[in-house]
């Protein structure tokens, strides 16, 4: 059985710091290379201009893919404020010489310009989708991201927050997470998300995310692989 990796690389949840790349990558890198795990990384142009040296080297080993140029609500943008998006952040990758063909917008928030652009772009495939399958897109193979069950999505922060009961959950065929998650540091005291939602955000996080996710690993024995790879 095949399922597919997936990383958010961007960010520290509620900052424009970057600590997680230097705090929490690494070990993650070395995590992923222990156990045979290829995954797509999905990159902040932004993030991949002030690092270019970190993200030729993920490139090594891992898929790397589009994330924006910023860590904007792509559902707000026109149609030209699209394309500034994506074009902008694959321009970076270009002059790295990394080669981008997947994309996933932030917060999983699309509009309907995204797949024009994504097209135009060159781009072979999105992931910003919620659902269970795979399919054509106007053009574009849209790689759906799937739900343990309904509103609960396959990734490292709902596994966690309903962890331990989310050891019963079946392996999805595509899973994400956020290096950010691995982070002991809560949100600023001038973060203006509600007390609750900082709360369920920061749970089992840290030390335990880690703890949960080698678990998480371990217990299901299946071939982690990129989006490109599953192709």
């Amino acid at each position: 059985m095949k399922s597919i990796m997936t990383v958010d690389l961007e960010y520290d949840w509620e900052t424009k710091e970057l600590r997680n790349l230097k705090e929490v990558l690494p070990k993650l890198l070395s995590f992923f290379e222990k156990h045979g795990i290829r995954a797509t990384f999905f990159v902040l142009g932004s993030l991949a201009e002030k690092n270019p040296r970190l993200i030729k080297e993920i490139a090594k080993k891992h898929e790397i893919g589009c994330h924006g140029f910023d860590h904007v609500d792509f559902s707000k943008l026109s149609e030209n404020g699209t394309a500034v998006q994506v074009l902008k952040s694959k321009r970076v990758f270009d002059s790295l010489g990394v080669r981008v063909t997947g994309f996933r917008a932030p917060y999983f928030k699309t509009n309907k310009h995204l797949y024009d652009v994504l097209k135009a772009a060159g781009f072979d495939y999105d992931s910003s989708e919620f659902g269970k399958r795979v399919y054509n897109k106007d053009g574009i193979l849209e790689f759906q991201v799937p739900s343990f069950f309904p509103l609960v999505k396959c990734g490292l922060s709902f596994y966690r927050l309903l962890y331990p009961f989310s050891k019963s959950f079946s392996v999805p065929y595509m899973f994400y997470l956020h290096p950010h998650e691995f982070m002991e540091k809560i949100p600023s005291s001038k973060s203006t998300m509600p007390f609750l939602l900082k709360w369920l955000g920061r749970r089992n996080a840290g030390r335990r995310a880690w703890q949960i996710f080698e678990q998480f690993i371990k217990e299901n024995k299946v071939k982690w692989v990129s989006c490109g790879d599953y192709l």
